[in-house]
């Protein structure tokens, strides 16, 4: 780069081209310093790909040209107004526009955070056209190499991760001989209560249905959590949503040991395999122990989409929204094909893979020609059962691929989901507000495992919390586990003793004052036919959810019964989670 422009004289247009790219970089780097500070230093979900790092200044480098685009004609028409002091205070503005709603986001009106930015242009000019800091000498300085670094890190950042989980996976231990791949298959908001697998009188579930004649079929299985991130983070650790790090807006933290580690030191490839692109990235904390985990997807809208502008852009809001971020959803079919993918690098050695399904989420997705079959009754719950039948196919697609291929045989399958969905009960809609049973009655189906009664439906009530010691206990029977919890295998071995299963919720951060998390922190209890709910101002409810399914008659008016669900609630939570239990 030759230009000898100082800032007095106009710019050249190449000159004006690096100062819009520079410009661009340098709102890009701003960015992802400030979402990395926020999740490295503070520990809060900041809803980006890892290779934000330089996703960001790049996309930004591309979005500038706009800017610049706008400043050519004034660069030919009067020169005099293209020097370099000028235009780095008129290319500050978008700069300090994007770092200030990054940074401070919804808490300020989009007119105050234009004026803050144009403020900072203002004395950045003003600094540019002081002798001792000539921006065109800066610029064309640190431009070119500062682009070179960027597009060498997006070559090789995506490769090194590859390199890294091969030598990963060659520094596995052996595992014990005959060793079953295991492999757990999470429906995301499928309740339940809408498969025909569980007497829905629309056949949701066909493929399942007749492939659960090989299985076990629990008829009361219990999430932990209204919503994905906890309810994962239990089926992963074994822990209550009422004792872990992982929050609305925070990760899970290493407090615990995982499922994929605890397998992995038995010589367990690992493998996750998400579509849940804000509750289940790696940021999330649940990707630990997985040698390979696939959430983001490297593509033209993942490069265009990352930053704050490309997500106003998408869904055209250009000044407002606040900091949650949206992607394109991943579709069952790539889930599927990803994960099989990976599954034929490796014979060798069994695996532990785990695969996320994101359709039955709100919107629902499901192709038109799935959606017709459904044409009546409410519009959202027809597309949520063509999601769910669109699901059924695609898991009945992956199981029959991996009897072809000769491991069905070998492989413990689990399917089940992480919570579900309301549509209107309670005056509620969606997830993650309540702790009623459409959101905690999940499906649970388990095949292939030592001693499991194939063909049997288990009526006793089971949390999703003890899927990791289930599992070791499948792999290993005689080797001990770091998990809280016991083995499934005694909800189907006589004589086994009832359990009372814990669910809670987190006080909502942002949520509408009729939704009931809205009100402090939740948790339920389940014993029997019985569910007790503490709501976080105090109100109880108390329900039988085998006479009164749709939980219609609150039996909390009847006080006397209200004492022993206080007292095993007690034992069961932390005093902090509800500390007017220790009054």
């Amino acid at each position: 780069m030759s230009e000898t422009t100082t800032d007095s004289q106009p710019l050249t247009l190449p000159g004006l081209l690096w100062h819009t790219l520079w410009f661009g970089m340098v709102a890009g780097l701003l960015e992802a310093l400030i979402l990395f500070t926020r999740r490295f230093a503070m520990h809060q979900t900041v809803w980006v790909s890892d290779d934000f790092v330089w996703i960001a200044p790049l996309s930004y480098a591309l979005f500038f040209l706009v800017p610049g685009a706008v400043l050519l004609p004034l660069r030919l028409a009067r020169p005099a107004w293209a020097t370099p002091r000028i235009v780095a205070g008129q290319l500050t503005v978008p700069t300090a526009m994007i770092a200030s709603l990054v940074l401070l986001g919804g808490t300020l009106h989009w007119v105050a955070h234009l004026l803050l930015a144009t403020g900072i242009a203002v004395q950045v000019s003003r600094v540019a056209g002081r002798p001792s800091a000539p921006v065109a000498r800066l610029v064309r300085r640190t431009a070119p190499a500062l682009l070179a670094l960027l597009l060498a890190v997006a070559l090789v950042f995506p490769p090194a991760r590859r390199w890294q989980e091969r030598r990963a996976a060659a520094g596995l231990p052996g595992a014990p001989a005959g060793a079953p791949n295991v492999l757990l298959i999470i429906w995301d908001t499928v309740r339940a209560q809408s498969l025909s697998l569980y007497g829905y009188t629309r056949a949701t579930t066909p493929l399942l249905d007749r492939r659960a004649a090989t299985g076990a079929v629990f008829d009361l299985a219990q999430s932990t959590a209204p919503w994905t991130a906890a309810s994962h983070g239990s089926m992963f650790t074994g822990r209550l949503t009422q004792e872990m790090s992982i929050g609305w807006r925070t990760p899970l933290d290493r407090s615990d040991s995982t499922l994929a580690e605890a397998l992995q030191r038995r010589g367990y490839r690992t493998g996750g395999f998400t579509a849940n692109l804000i509750a289940t990235t790696r940021e999330s904390g649940l990707a630990r122990g997985f040698g390979h985990y696939e959430d983001f997807v490297l593509s033209r809208e993942l490069f265009l989409h990352s930053t704050l502008v490309g997500q106003r852009i998408k869904r055209w809001r250009p000044l407002g929204g606040g900091p949650l971020r949206f992607y394109d959803h991943k579709r069952a079919a790539q889930v599927t094909d990803a994960f099989l993918a990976w599954n034929a690098e490796k014979r060798d050695q069994p695996y532990f893979a785990f695969l996320n399904y994101f359709d039955a989420h709100d919107p629902y997705f499901a192709p038109p020609d799935w959606r017709e079959r459904f044409p009546t009754g409410d519009r959202l719950q027809n597309k949520y059962d063509a999601a769910i039948q669109l699901l059924d196919a695609e898991v009945d697609r992956l199981l029959a691929e991996l009897e072809r291929r000769g491991q069905l045989g070998n492989t413990i399958v689990i399917l089940t989901a992480d919570h579900g969905e309301l549509f209107g009960e309670h005056g509620l809609h969606q997830h993650g507000n309540s702790l009623y049973q459409p959101l905690l009655h999940v499906p649970l189906v388990i095949w292939g495992a030592p001693g499991l009664p194939a063909g049997s439906r288990i009526p006793a009530p089971v949390s999703l919390r003890d899927l990791p010691a289930t599992i070791l206990a499948m792999v290993a029977p005689a080797a001990p586990h770091p998990f809280p919890g016991a083995s499934l295998s005694r909800a189907w071995e006589a004589g086994a003793a009832a359990d009372t299963l814990v669910a809670g919720a987190p006080k909502g951060i942002g949520t509408p004052p009729h939704e009931p998390v809205t009100r402090g922190n939740m948790s339920s209890l389940l014993a029997g036919t019985m569910q007790y709910i503490l709501n976080g101002d105090g109100v109880e409810e108390l329900y039988d959810v085998a006479a009164d399914p749709d939980q219609l008659t609150n039996l909390a008016a009847d006080s006397s019964r209200l004492g022993p669900w206080r007292s095993a609630l007690g034992v069961r939570v932390p005093a902090t989670w509800h500390p007017e239990l220790r009054r």
